[in-house]
Formats: C-alpha cells, structure tokens, sequence
C-alpha cells in the first residue's frame, strides 16, 4: 500500500485539470433562483418527504441530514418551533447565507476561472476560455 501511495504523488495525471466557476453577476437573479428552487421543493412535497422521514426512521433535528437547508425549516415549522407561514422565508434566507459561503469557499479554495452563469454565451465564453 505504501508504494501505491507513493507512486500516486509523483505520477501525474494524463490530462490537466481546469478550475471553473459559475458565478452569476446579479446577486439579484441568485436570490430569485434560489426562491423559485425552494418554492419547487414546496411543491413537490418537501414537506410529505420531511414528515415520511420523521415516520420511517428515529431521526433528530441535531443529525447532519435534518440540518440541511429546508428539511430544517420544514422540521421546525412541523413541531411549531417557528411558525408555519415563515417556513418558505426562513428556508430561502438559509439557502442565500449557503450559496454565499460556496461562492466564498470556491473563490478562495479554488481560485478557479469565473464565467457569468447569467450571460446566454456562458457555453461559448468557457469553451473559449479553456482553449
């Protein structure tokens, strides 16, 4: 095992790797991605989901898969911890703070190339860019 390990940092890959990012130039048009995204869950029974889970398995608010942006919010609106009619806000606000952290993360990780994901030539701009 170690020579594997040993000969998979010196070896390189056949191919390089590329580091692109999407990244819309409208914070706007993310916002209403975001709310049009969650309001999709809502209507594809996000909360019959939430609420089968809850039936099926010895699930807790404090699990990692019940944290998770909307399963949270729909869990906390079902034992009245918030109420119901802020469900669909507060789910939507918790998403905008996760993409904003992605966007952080990838940007000072990854420092990868950035494409406008709003532009209609975004197909265009990174075929070109990664000639």
């Amino acid at each position: 095992m170690s020579e594997l390990i040993d000969a998979g940092r010196t070896q390189r890959p056949p191919y390089r790797f590329l580091r692109l990012g999407l990244l819309p130039s409208r914070r706007e048009a993310l916002h209403a991605r975001i709310a049009r995204r969650f309001d999709a869950m809502l209507r594809a029974g996000l909360e019959d989901e939430v609420s089968r889970l809850r039936g099926k398995y010895a699930l807790s608010l404090e699990l990692p898969s019940m944290r998770c942006v909307g399963y949270r919010q729909v869990w906390q609106a079902q034992d009245g911890l918030i109420p119901r009619n802020e469900m669909r806000d507060r789910g939507i606000y918790a998403t905008r703070q996760l993409a904003k952290r992605q966007i952080t993360w990838m940007a000072n990780t990854l420092e990868p190339e950035t494409f406008d994901c709003l532009a209609d030539d975004v197909h265009v701009r990174v075929a070109i860019g990664i000639v």
